[in-house]
């Protein structure tokens, strides 16, 4: 099988690639980047650079459909926000080959953040009380009471300007809108776990489970620790079979008083993909016509990590103070990087890392910011939906 994996910056898409090509496909890669890390893999056969997908949806398509034609791709796979713009399309492009996502509408309601009562409900874990908030009137109820909630856009990523317990002084300086809405959300504290799945057809096919040990934040971590969560495969088949869903993805989540509290939904591939090792056959979980099955879960149970930002940044990220449990932890991670038989994407890693940071300063954004803002979807409306 030929696969074309999107999204390739993402270590997720690395990952993915490298498992496709042990199992015997041939794996091509695209983003609007040029220097994404898989680049540099043995595992991908061909890296094509397309336009953005945000500042030119039409001609991010054409560049898929070129190179679905020339390298005669079978599968094309998203992993980023790139997704969205996939689906907007999902039907022309399925014309020339399978198309690994479900369609907009659907996406749309998994990615709005004020949506998990209507997507979750009734599936097994808890849903925090959201408000989806759409002027500043909407922000009224909340001054007084701020310091008990959360509040970040209804469409973001990576915790990106999430307000945890906000003064009224910050909370007035949040602007939503109709067409950039907020959601207001409970806080609350637990155990962070991560579940990571693929379904085909409504049928869950994988199924991956982490805590974020150590991470930016709130926002993406750099060191997963596999945990065993029954409940969680429960609630990701539930939900995919209720959503019929095709395609990868994950949810947050708190582990509080026994009971799981989901957080968000995330559309697209996530870093439970890297659980996976070469001995879980994972491109078998997005096999057309997969029969009933136990969904596939990861081989072993080792944590694995981002070895270079663990040693740079993990220390002062730690949970435990102790250098001794620092260094514990390190030694029993993976590197998700680093392959004796596919050395090059660790020195394509920091050629990627440049290119960012040459996009933060010259557009004077964050190196998050730069590292998304050509690919990612806040809700508005695409050509494709307007034009229906």
């Amino acid at each position: 099988m030929r696969v074309l994996i999107t999204g390739a910056r993402a270590l997720a898409a690395l990952g993915l690639a490298r498992r496709f090509a042990q199992q015997g496909h041939a794996v091509y890669t695209a983003d609007s980047v040029h220097l994404p890390a898989s680049r540099f893999s043995n595992a991908v056969v061909r890296h094509t650079t397309t336009p953005s997908p945000r500042a030119d949806h039409l001609g991010f398509i054409e560049a898929l459909e070129r190179i679905i034609r020339r390298d005669k791709i079978d599968l094309l796979a998203p992993t980023c926000e790139e997704i969205f713009y996939i689906a907007a399309f999902c039907e022309r492009l399925s014309r020339l080959c399978r198309v690994f996502c479900n369609d907009l509408a659907l996406l749309r309601q998994f990615h709005h953040k004020g949506r998990l009562a209507c997507i979750a409900q009734g599936l097994g874990v808890s849903i925090p009380h959201s408000e989806t908030l759409s002027s500043a009137q909407d922000l009224q109820p909340y001054l007084a009471r701020s310091a008990a909630y959360v509040f970040k856009p209804a469409y973001s990523r990576f915790a990106a300007q999430t307000l945890i317990g906000p003064s009224a002084t910050q909370l007035r300086r949040v602007r939503p809108s109709e067409q950039s809405p907020w959601v207001a959300q409970p806080y609350l504290t637990g155990d962070e776990q991560c579940a990571y799945a693929v379904a085909v057809d409504g049928a869950l096919t994988a199924f991956s489970c982490y805590r974020p040990l150590y991470r930016w934040g709130r926002a993406a971590g750099f060191y997963l620790q596999p945990v065993e969560a029954p409940t969680l495969l429960a609630f990701c088949r539930r939900f995919a079979h209720r959503h019929r869903v095709t395609g990868q993805f994950g949810f947050d989540l708190l582990l509080r008083d026994g009971r799981y509290h989901l957080l968000e939904c995330n559309p697209r591939a996530t870093s439970g993909v890297h659980l996976f090792d070469a001995a879980t056959p994972l491109s078998a979980a997005f096999a057309h016509g997969q029969p009933a099955a136990p969904a596939l879960t990861p081989a072993r149970h080792a944590p694995v990590m981002m070895a270079d930002v663990m040693l740079l940044f993990g220390h002062s990220r730690a949970r435990h103070p102790c250098a001794q449990t620092f260094w514990r932890d390190f030694r029993r991670g993976s590197d998700i990087l680093y392959s004796a038989q596919d050395r090059g994407p660790v020195m394509g890693k920091w050629l990627g890392v440049g290119e960012s940071v040459v996009r933060a300063l010259s557009r004077r954004m964050t190196f998050i910011e730069a590292s998304n803002r050509d690919l990612e979807w806040n809700g508005e409306p695409l050509q494709q939906e307007t034009a229906a």
